[in-house]
């Protein structure tokens, strides 16, 4: 009884999973802690939490991704709930102080929806806000057509299974309506590469850009987590007028493997 109990207030012990600095000097932080009373299989309770602060949490729930914007006021979250006969339903939302926007992202296994999944993992999943707040990049999976649902495709394998081709997209944000419009995708996945890691900056010539990694599609998929030197390099695609440009290799072809890019 006494190592249970031993065990319980050690495993209420908080732990930190993510981790922003904003504009105003604090961090947000997404906190994590196990609900082992909670049979019969334990889950970790997240909360969103200002540092330094004495305020109450934000249960995150459903939260399956999040990233607090630069200046801390607005949050892009994917959240996936339980939908239809056990399916989860997904969708990339915009979260204000006072809780979610209107305007959304949903994905779901449905006839006609032009994404099936939002990436949520480590590898690939990345949310990524422009400086100005305006635009938010993520990754997701198009669905496939009626006539292609039961083709056999390769996925990436090694706790990546169901990733066949991970694709950027971007959508534009609103302060008050959440997301606005229909995303749009960064082309070039697919003809020899998949895409993920986005970082969104500005050229010199003020206009917008996105930095990502371009895993290289051989003839056959080694994995990616333990297998961290699969051909990839770093690649930026420009915004112009209403679409993103075809994507250009920032990388010398002598370093086969270049991933994980960051913008100042």
């Amino acid at each position: 009884a006494a190592a249970t109990a031993l065990w319980k207030s050690l495993a209420y012990t908080p732990s930190i999973k993510q981790a922003t600095f904003v504009a105003d000097g604090s961090v947000r932080a997404v906190v994590g802690r196990r609900d082992v009373d909670d049979e019969p299989k334990p889950k970790v309770r997240k909360s969103l939490v200002s540092l330094p602060s004495s305020n109450f949490g934000v249960d995150l729930g459903d939260v399956a991704r999040l990233c607090v914007s630069p200046s801390g006021d607005l949050a892009a979250v994917v959240v996936a709930r339980a939908g239809e006969a056990g399916k989860k339903t997904m969708a990339l939302e915009i979260w204000a102080s006072d809780g979610a926007l209107p305007g959304r992202v949903r994905a779901s296994d449905a006839k006609g929806v032009a994404l099936s999944a939002i990436y949520t993992d480590a590898q690939f999943g990345d949310l990524c806000w422009s400086a100005d707040e305006a635009t938010v990049a993520f990754v997701a999976e198009e669905a496939k057509s009626a006539d292609g649902q039961q083709d056999y495709e390769e996925d990436m394998g090694e706790q990546l299974e169901g990733k066949v081709l991970p694709r950027l997209y971007t959508v534009a944000v609103s302060r008050t309506r959440g997301v606005v419009g229909d995303p749009v995708l960064v082309p070039g996945s697919g003809d020899s590469c998949c895409f993920g890691q986005p970082q969104l900056t500005v050229g010199a010539d003020g206009a917008p850009r996105c930095v990502f990694t371009g895993w290289y599609l051989e003839s056959k998929r080694l994995g990616v987590i333990y297998c961290p030197v699969r051909p990839a390099a770093l690649f930026e695609s420009k915004f112009e007028g209403d679409a993103w440009g075809y994507p250009r290799c920032l990388t010398a072809t002598r370093f086969a493997v270049a991933h994980s890019p960051r913008v100042s």
